[in-house]
């Protein structure tokens, strides 16, 4: 392959166009001794390293003009994220201005303590100097050596820093990485992208910054081991910068993303109607322990809520996920209610796949509810980690579609138990299996989120080849995870993927062996109604009831691959059957005490009709 360009089609497609000005290098022909990397690094002048201590207040003074400059004259967008993926997503309590200067001012301390902790040596900084082009950048050149992994040996990583975007609030520096020691090393660059904007600010007007550093390989010619040293590329900057993470979190605090957002919720106080459901057993999202997943459930207010009897209604909300519930407090005589609260989960041993929202209007305690709206929300299919962390959810029901009723919701998904949580979830389906279930390799991992379009923290259980029988059998892979049951063929450049939750299934039944099975037994997969058509092209049929049916069939070993599903599918539903009926027992014995108080009225208890 020609080296005429050194941006790949997909490289372009990451970064504005304004910050591809650099093209003029790449046409340079490449050296077998490896003095191309030097030639393409170095601008008007030899680079030197590391200047001496007497000049650190003139390159100190340089980095802050330099910055200012690029402040006054700022024309670019923020670009988006390299393809490769994120390595590290992060937000800081300092200012994004601070954040900046601590990882590429000129003989930061914190860049010292870095390689030291990850066993860096040689390390040397040129001065940051503006590039002499048509649109003048501000780069540097980082020199050093990389300590020995468990595949590769210690190499001279010659890394080049330039700035694309400095504007006083944000800030995005590209950094191109070669190693010309490495095998192969003349045949790819890694292209690494920080991203600094501002974080949301505290109650007490601290700022923050979010820091997003992204990644990608650039191949220069076609090579058979570009897959080989993609994996390989893509651990270690794991493993890298899992340690930069660590290093950075001793020089600011690292805050997460629930904790910015719920802050002014957690300091609000609680109403009087809060008080009064606390009395009659409601639970109103009291703070949950424990390792595992962790849901939380920020409920901000809603918008346009009908009645269903005339007058304003009196409007709760209950969250079920998992078989769990958490109720709100009463909001009275408002169409548009104002709650503030925070509910959460208890933590739990694999992340949640549906959250059931059902709005209701209070009318006393010891009358029937009143549905006025519900919505359903699909982790993995409706909306990102990003979008649920701040997002107005539309009602479903003749009600509240009438009236177009939404409610402002604030949701987080996080693992409190690491990697330790995942080992417990697998030990817990070997007892069901009956089989030995080591955790996939990252890279297969990743292969497989990208696959179906999956968020990072769904990981892979095992795979299995098989076939999917339609009025032409497909030969394919199923995908099990915690959360999905996926299928994914390629017949010659003919791509058919799909998936759908363990909880859209209503049964799984074992189809005995026949001539059009090939010998073998198969497995027949039958949704609930209105369950998972966005897969209905790979069904076989659809029954009378309106129900998707899915049979799999000529596995390797079928009655590992019948064992593994049917155990994760029990999983999901016995353990929202186990929590339904604990619901329901302490229902009856709520019911069995209100039974013993209808003397009580509303006008027993002091209520306050302002809003929580």
């Amino acid at each position: 392959m020609s080296n005429s360009s050194q941006y790949s089609p997909e490289e372009t497609h990451a970064l504005p166009m304004e910050i591809v000005p650099d093209t003029h290098h790449a046409e340079t022909p490449p050296n077998n001794n490896g003095d191309r990397f030097h030639d393409h690094l170095e601008s008007s002048e030899t680079l030197s390293g590391v200047e001496s201590s007497t000049d650190s207040n003139h390159l100190d003074a340089t980095f802050e003009d330099a910055m200012k400059t690029m402040e006054a004259r700022h024309r670019t967008a923020l670009p988006k994220n390299l393809q490769g993926g994120v390595l590290l997503d992060q937000t800081y309590a300092t200012e994004p201005k601070d954040l900046n200067s601590l990882l590429h001012e000129p003989n930061s301390q914190f860049r010292t303590e870095l390689a030291q902790h990850q066993g860096t040596t040689d390390y040397e900084e040129s001065s940051w100097r503006w590039k002499p082009n048509d649109d003048p950048c501000f780069s540097r050149c980082v020199t050093y050596t990389k300590a020995a992994a468990k595949l590769v040996k210690a190499v001279d990583v010659i890394e080049e820093q330039v700035y694309l975007l400095a504007d006083g609030k944000n800030f995005a520096i590209l950094n191109r990485v070669t190693t010309p020691d490495v095998p192969y090393g003349d045949c790819f660059q890694v292209l690494l992208l920080y991203k600094i904007t501002p974080g949301p600010e505290s109650s007490l007007g601290e700022k923050s910054s979010r820091l997003v550093v992204s990644w990608d390989i650039n191949f220069h010619r076609n090579t058979v081991m570009k897959s080989v040293i993609e994996g390989t590329a893509r651990q270690g900057f794991k493993e890298s910068y899992e340690s930069f993470s660590e290093t950075l979190s001793q020089f600011i605090k690292p805050l997460s993303s629930s904790d910015q957002l719920l802050e002014p919720l957690q300091s609000s106080n609680q109403s009087d109607c809060k008080l009064f459901l606390n009395y009659f057993w409601n639970d109103h999202g009291l703070e949950e322990q424990g390792d595992g997943w962790q849901l939380t459930i920020a409920l901000i207010e809603g918008c346009r809520l009908p009645s269903a009897s005339p007058g304003y209604p009196d409007p709760y909300v209950v969250f079920t996920c998992n078989g769990r519930s958490r109720t709100s407090s009463v909001q009275l005589q408002t169409e548009n209610p104002k709650w503030n609260e925070i509910l959460e989960f208890s933590a739990m041993q694999e992340p949640p796949s549906v959250l059931d929202v059902r709005v209701f209007s209070f009318d006393s305690p010891f009358d029937q509810e009143i549905p006025i709206g519900h919505a359903e929300i699909k982790f993995l299919k409706q909306y990102s980690s990003a979008e649920l962390a701040d997002c107005w959810i539309p009602l479903e029901g003749k009600l509240a579609r009438s009236s177009q009723s939404k409610l402002h919701l604030r949701i987080f998904v996080e693992n409190t138990g690491g990697d330790e949580i995942i080992r417990e979830y697998l030990q817990k389906m070997e007892k069901e299996v009956g089989k030995k279930m080591n955790p996939p390799s990252s890279h297969k991992n990743s292969t497989f989120q990208k696959l179906f379009g999956l968020p990072s923290e769904e990981f892979l259980i095992h795979e299995f080849s098989c076939c999917l029988k339609r009025k032409l059998p497909l030969q394919g892979k199923n995908f099990l995870s915690a959360r999905i049951f996926g299928f994914y063929s390629n017949l010659f450049g003919y791509k058919t993927k799909f998936f759908f939750l363990w909880e859209d299934i209503e049964c799984i039944q074992v189809v005995p062996p026949s001539l059009m099975a090939v010998g073998t037994s198969a497995l027949l997969i039958i949704l609930r109604n209105g369950r998972g058509l966005d897969a209905r092209h790979g069904a076989k049929s659809i029954d009378d009831e309106g129900r998707l049916k899915f049979q799999f069939q000529s596995y390797k070993s079928f009655d590992r691959a019948s064992r593994t599903i049917m155990a994760l599918w029990r999983s999901k539903t016995c353990d929202e059957q186990q929590h339904k009926t604990e619901n329901d027992q302490l229902d009856r014995f709520v019911y069995s005490d209100k039974s013993e108080n209808e003397s009580f009225s509303n006008g027993d208890f002091g209520l306050s009709a302002s809003s929580g």
